[in-house]
């Protein structure tokens, strides 16, 4: 309470009515403006950014590489190919087999068991190493911890000790 009431009695008269002005007159010239807003007008160039929407018949990507001139009926075509056969593909029932075969046609099951085995190796062993990295943190996380409080707790006393005295 003793320490609002030194605040009020530094506090000039005058250095708050100055900043009560301030903000009532930042207000009101905010509200009360007679700036305009204005909306941006398009220009003759007819490029989709101008209004921030494209014309009818106009690319959504100005700056594409597709290009009225150019011809597009070849990505088209292979486009309509990858379709069907991916139609294909979820029509047909296939075996075990005959998926792993069409996803590796090069391995024979065997190899690729061997490299699904590898990987498991390789993702346990990874999976350990991180988990004895991340113990060594935790320890010495919290060894940092631990002295960060010790000094912390010092300096309480010590400051109670000066508060004291």
């Amino acid at each position: 309470m003793n320490t609002l009431k030194r605040f009020f009695q530094n506090i000039k008269i005058k250095q708050l009515l100055v900043t009560l002005l301030a903000g009532v007159l930042l207000l009101t010239s905010t509200a009360c403006g007679s700036g305009r807003m204005q909306a941006a007008t398009p220009s003759s160039s007819g490029s989709p950014n101008d209004t921030g929407r494209p014309q009818p018949g106009q690319s959504i990507y100005p700056t594409s590489d597709v290009q009225k001139e150019q011809d597009t009926t070849a990505s088209d075509r292979k486009a309509k190919g990858l379709i069907e056969e991916a139609k294909k593909r979820n029509q047909k029932d296939q075996t075990p087999d005959e998926l792993v075969d069409e996803l590796t046609p090069d391995k024979s099951v065997p190899e690729q068991a061997k490299d699904l085995s590898q990987s498991a190796k390789e993702a346990a062993q990874n999976a350990t190493k991180n988990t004895k990295k991340a113990a060594k943190n935790a320890a010495e996380n919290t060894k940092e911890g631990l002295k960060n409080l010790k000094e912390n707790t010092q300096n309480m006393v010590d400051q109670a000790t000066d508060a004291i005295n």
